[in-house]
């Protein structure tokens, strides 16, 4: 809360002061560091800030406050008033010069910021109504301040010749009669419009002036055109500027052009890298629904590709060779000792004894298997070898065996390991050991897994080592 607020003897002062404030640069000082707070410190750090708003606060309403009209070679009592706090002289003259340079820079941001919230279009031209002394009303020495957005001339060259056509035709059709009217105005008050003898005229060559110039400064929306004589700008010109901004436009088109398809090859790059990058990760999201751990899935190595031999006979050939563990090396090591982590048994560097825990090897009960049979017995491994010509289903009243959460046993850890198996798919050889009839394990591993004939038997084995069976 302001402190003025609840002091209403406070607050009749401030108002006073406000009130008494006129527009001239004496007024818009007080009204702006009153609006500052009389901080002095805050106005010098937002002078600019503050003076708008001075400008802003003693404009407010203009535009319709019925002062629109003047006596005959009168002046406004505004006009009046930005001279009232000023005497006479070259120091004077300056003083008002400044006033009405800021007063332009108010007004020039104005109309840009109506421009860039409103996303249109402002044309703004201002002739000062007095010339120098001495000088001839003639358009050529008019200068109009203009605003326009330049960035409608970066994307749309052409639009300087509308431009300078209706600025030359402005200066002719107004400003010339506007500068006469307020010169009998200025001789009725008794100033003087002789030239002095400081002053001097100079000569220009209008043909070789652009006909749009520069902004006042860099971005800026601040032009000053320079007044031609009268058919100066004539049709030829014109047509030679719009075609040389029409060229500009089609030059900077084709570079436009040029710099997309320079890059053209590497978004298609990175495009195909964005379509490889979702495919991994929906085969990893895949893989994920199937197993805990993603499965390795490229084919086994060291391992014979598969033939149209016979499953079983490659499976008599294995099964009676036994196990073989000369492939064992610092790979299946360090597998095994990943899987000793995850079921946490003590790590061991030997890859053919791992103690079973008493959650690993557990008696099934299967229907259709008669008799109690061993795990190293003939028969036994003649019914892990048999691969059926239709593939299998599951057993009806089929249970699992084993504690899914865990290592199916020690030697199908081994094997996996072997072949390159992730260790994830004991989850599998739980679920074939539990759901399929002896004959029909090799089968579902070589699918289950994706793994060739002799590695499914050599894992069909291990589980079987790894399962005591009792009737």
């Amino acid at each position: 809360m302001h402190p003025s607020s609840n002091n209403p003897t406070r607050t009749n002062r401030v108002q006073a002061s406000i009130e008494a404030c006129t527009f001239n640069a004496t007024g818009v000082a007080t009204l702006a560091r009153i609006l500052a707070g009389r901080n002095e410190d805050l106005y010098q750090r937002f002078s600019q800030q503050f003076d708008a708003a001075a400008f802003a606060f003693l404009s407010a309403g203009a535009h319709n406050d019925g002062n629109q009209a003047i006596p005959l070679n009168g002046f406004y009592q505004t006009w009046d008033a930005a001279r009232s706090d000023t005497a006479t002289g070259d120091a004077a003259q300056a003083a008002r010069r400044q006033f009405r340079e800021r007063f332009l820079v108010f007004a020039f941001d104005v109309v840009t910021m109506w421009d860039r919230f409103t996303g249109g279009a402002t044309l703004m031209i201002h002739i000062d109504g007095t010339l120098s002394p001495g000088m001839t009303i003639a358009p050529e020495n008019l200068h109009p301040h203009v605003y326009y957005l330049p960035t409608y001339l970066s994307e749309m060259p052409s639009t300087g010749v509308p431009l300078t056509r209706i600025v030359q035709r402005f200066i002719e059709d107004l400003g010339v009669p506007v500068v006469r009217c307020w010169e009998r105005a200025m001789r009725a008050r008794g100033f003087p419009l002789t030239m002095s003898n400081s002053q001097h005229r100079t000569t220009v060559d209008y043909a070789s002036l652009p006909l749009v110039p520069s902004p006042v400064s860099a971005n800026s929306t601040h032009y000053v055109f320079h007044g031609r004589p009268p058919g100066m700008i004539n049709q030829d010109r014109l047509d030679a500027a719009q075609d040389a901004w029409n060229r500009e436009r089609s030059d900077l088109m084709a570079k436009q052009a040029l710099d997309a398809t320079e890059h053209q090859d590497e978004i298609r790059h990175l495009r195909h890298q964005l379509a490889d990058r979702d495919d991994q990760i929906a085969s990893l999201l895949s893989a994920r629904e199937i197993s805990p751990e993603p499965m390795d899935m490229s084919p086994p190595r060291n391992v014979p590709p598969r033939t149209l031999g016979s499953f079983q006979d490659k499976g008599k050939a294995i099964a009676d060779r036994g196990p073989d563990n000369s492939s064992a090396s610092t790979s299946i090591s360090t597998c095994l000792s990943t899987t000793r982590t995850l079921i946490g048994m003590p790590s061991s560097t030997s890859t053919g004894t791992i103690a079973p825990s008493s959650s690993t090897i557990i008696s099934l009960a299967r229907s259709g298997s008669g008799g109690s049979v061993s795990a190293s017995t003939p028969q036994m491994r003649a019914k892990v070898l048999q691969i059926p010509s239709s593939p299998p289903s599951p057993t009806p009243g089929a249970r699992p065996g084993h504690n899914p959460l865990v290592v199916f046993g020690p030697r199908t850890t081994v094997v996996l390991c072997q072949h390159g198996i992730a260790s994830g798919a004991h989850r599998l050889l739980f679920e074939i050991e539990s759901g399929y009839f002896l004959e029909e394990w090799t089968e579902m591993v070589h699918q289950l897994l994706n793994v060739n004939v002799a590695v499914a038997v050599a894992v069909a084995e291990a589980i079987l080592d790894n399962s005591p069976i009792s009737g």
